[in-house]
């Protein structure tokens, strides 16, 4: 069976019902805030650089369903995108 990548995902989140991040999925549902833009950044880097007893990710699969909202929140969502290893597959 093929080993699967288990980040710790319980720090992410804290109650905000707006965005939803699984394992190889993250699901931002509403406005792009500095609150959900520090909690999809932090989940970006840490799934790019995984503890060695984990598997690495091989992608990220980004959704986004947002009116707006704060552009620097989302140019810093589209710099850790952009400086990741890993693979966005869906914007």
């Amino acid at each position: 069976t093929a080993a699967t990548s288990t980040l710790d995902l319980s720090s992410l989140t804290g109650g905000n019902d707006d965005f939803i991040i699984t394992e190889n999925n993250i699901y931002l549902n509403g406005e792009i805030n500095p609150d959900s833009a520090h909690e999809i950044t932090t989940y970006i880097i840490e799934a790019n650089f995984p503890p060695e007893n984990l598997p690495p990710l091989t992608h990220i699969n980004l959704f986004i369903n947002s009116p707006g909202g704060c552009m620097e929140s989302t140019f810093a969502i589209i710099s850790a995108m952009m400086k990741g290893l890993l693979l966005l597959l869906k914007i």
